[in-house]
């Protein structure tokens, strides 16, 4: 065969092929409108399944390393009753944040604060009456006092 009549039978048996797909694309499009669809009774019971339970034994033997061990069956341990250990709560003063005053020539604010009515200054970082001021700012302050931590809002 020459090429001549090779390249003629591709291209009939390639126009052959498209022209089925075209058919088929378009005559099912439209034979599928006219199915009809059987609506008949179904029930709305559901399908129930029994299951089947079993107990799983424990393997004393390995089946990959084909070594045997001698398994126990370990049982939850009961809880002793532990004492609660009370911390000591330290007693605090009365304190109410009164407010900062930033200086020209000291570098920590001082903070005014009242403790059992008593108004005292006490810069950031110094100890007065027991207490340790850790954090200052516009609204809030942090206080120690025997390793014991509070915030304080401003009133």
């Amino acid at each position: 065969m020459n090429k001549r009549t090779l390249n003629i039978i591709l291209i009939i048996v390639l126009t052959v092929i498209w022209s089925l797909i075209i058919y088929k694309f378009f005559v099912v499009r439209k034979d599928s409108s006219n199915v009809t669809l059987n609506t008949g009774s179904y029930s709305n019971e559901l399908i129930t399944t029994k299951r089947d339970s079993f107990q799983l034994s424990i393997l004393k033997r390995d089946p990959f390393l084909d070594t045997y061990k001698n398994v126990k069956r370990s049982t939850p341990k009961k809880k002793r009753d532990q004492q609660v250990k009370k911390k000591k709560r330290t007693l605090w003063p009365e304190i109410q944040y009164l407010g900062y005053v930033q200086g020209e020539k000291y570098k920590k604010p001082l903070v005014i604060l009242s403790i059992d009515s008593k108004i005292v200054r006490i810069r950031k970082g110094d100890k007065n009456y027991g207490l340790f001021v850790k954090n200052i700012s516009e609204d809030t302050i942090y206080v120690l006092r025997n390793k014991e931590k509070r915030f304080f809002v401003k009133k």
